[in-house]
C-alpha cells in the first residue's frame, strides 16, 4: 500500500484534508489517524474491496481541536489546542494496532477555512476597536512557512507615548496577546504587525455593569467584545415537587442565570462579527476570575435596519452549581 495524496502542511480543516492510499489489488483497507503522541487514535475508516481508499480526514481531526481564550501577559504566545498534529496509517483490515503497511508524514492542521499563502492576521473584527481599561484580548496570526514576525506596540497616555517591540519566530498558528493591565494608564494602543496590518484601540473606562464576551469565530480565531448594556438578569430554578402528609416538598434540580445584553450602536462590519456569536460553538463570559462558558439562547441577529442605527441584543445563560436537596 502507498499514500498517493496527503494534505499540505498547515491545511485548514474547514477546507477538507484529503488522504488517498492505493493497493496493488482490491482489498479491505483500514486507514487511521494518529496524534503526535504516536498512540492516540483520532479516528479510523474501513474501505471494503477497493484498490483506492480516499478519506477526508477533516471531520475526524476537528474533534481534536480545543479552544480556550488566552490569558497571558502582553506578547506572543503559542496557540495551544487550536492546531492538531497527526499522521495517517494504512494497513489491511484488522491489522491495527500491531502494524501499519504505509505511513504518511506528520501534518499540522489549523481550524477554520483556508487562509492566504503569506503571513496574515486571522480576525473577524475590524482594525478600529474600543476596549475597556484593564481588559485583554488576542490576535491570531498564521505563518504558512517558518519565519519571524514583530509587533510594534505604541501606547499613548495624555502627552506621553511609549513604544514596545515584541518578536517571535514560528510557523503555523500563534497568538499575540494584549493585556491592558500591563498599561494601566493607556488611552490609545496601536498594534503594528508590519505588512500584515495594524489594529488601533481606543481605551474607555471599564464599567462594572458591562459584560465582556469571548467567542470562537468562523475562521478559527477567538474574538472579544464588551457589551456595555445589561438589560436584564434572571435566575431560573428547576424544581421537582412532591406531596406528603405534611404538605408539599421540592427538590432543587438545578439553577441557571439568564442575562440579556446589548451592544453599542455599531457599524455593519462590527455587527456582522458580533452576529457570529449566535452560531459559535464556544462562547465565554470574561470575568476577573477567568472565562466562564455560556450558552447563547439568541438565534437571530439584526444587522441592518433602514434609516436607523443598529445594536445587537443577545441572551446568554450559565449554569449555577447547586446542591440538590429536598426541603
Amino acid at each position: 500500500m502507498t499514500f498517493t495524496q496527503i494534505p499540505e502542511q498547515y491545511t485548514a480543516l474547514g477546507s477538507g484534508a484529503i488522504y488517498v492510499v492505493e493497493s496493488p489489488e482490491a482489498a479491505d483497507i483500514d486507514l487511521r489517524l494518529v496524534a503526535s503522541d504516536g498512540t492516540t487514535c483520532l479516528g479510523m475508516r474501513r474501505y471494503v474491496g477497493v484498490r483506492e481508499a480516499r478519506c477526508d480526514a477533516a471531520p475526524l481531526l476537528r474533534r481534536a481541536l480545543r479552544f480556550e481564550p488566552a490569558d497571558d501577559e502582553t506578547g506572543f504566545t503559542p496557540a495551544a489546542g487550536r492546531t492538531v498534529t497527526a499522521t495517517a496509517e494504512a494497513a489491511p483490515a484488522g491489522s491495527f494496532p500491531d502494524r501499519a503497511e504505509a505511513t504518511a508524514p506528520a501534518r499540522i492542521f489549523l481550524a477554520g477555512p483556508a487562509g492566504p499563502a503569506e503571513p496574515a492576521l486571522r480576525t473577524t473584527m475590524p482594525a478600529e476597536r474600543i476596549i475597556p481599561a484593564g481588559a485583554g484580548e488576542e490576535i491570531s496570526i498564521t505563518m504558512p512557512e517558518f519565519g519571524s514576525v514583530a509587533a510594534a506596540v505604541t501606547v499613548r497616555s495624555g502627552d506621553r507615548t511609549e513604544f514596545h517591540r515584541y518578536e517571535a519566530s514560528s510557523a503555523g498558528l500563534f497568538l499575540f496577546r494584549l493585556d491592558l493591565k500591563d498599561f494601566p494608564d493607556a488611552e490609545e494602543v496601536t498594534l503594528d504587525f508590519g505588512t500584515m496590518g495594524t489594529i488601533h484601540y481606543t481605551v474607555v473606562p471599564a464599567r462594572s455593569e458591562s459584560c465582556r464576551l469571548a467567542w470562537r469565530s468562523s475562521i478559527g480565531s477567538v474574538e472579544h467584545y464588551t457589551f456595555p448594556v445589561v438589560r436584564e438578569v434572571r435566575l431560573r430554578t428547576e424544581k421537582n415537587r412532591a406531596e406528603n402528609r405534611r404538605g408539599y416538598v421540592a427538590r432543587i434540580g438545578g439553577q441557571e442565570r439568564l442575562t440579556r445584553i446589548e451592544s453599542a450602536y455599531e457599524a455593519p462590519g462590527v455587527l456582522a462579527a458580533l452576529a457570529e456569536i449566535t452560531s459559535s460553538p464556544a462562547v465565554w463570559r470574561v470575568t476577573d476570575g477567568g472565562c466562564i462558558p455560556v450558552d447563547v439562547t439568541t438565534e437571530e441577529a439584526t444587522l441592518r435596519r433602514l434609516g436607523e442605527l443598529c445594536s445587537l441584543s443577545l441572551e446568554i445563560r450559565e449554569k449555577i452549581e447547586t446542591e440538590a436537596t429536598w426541603s
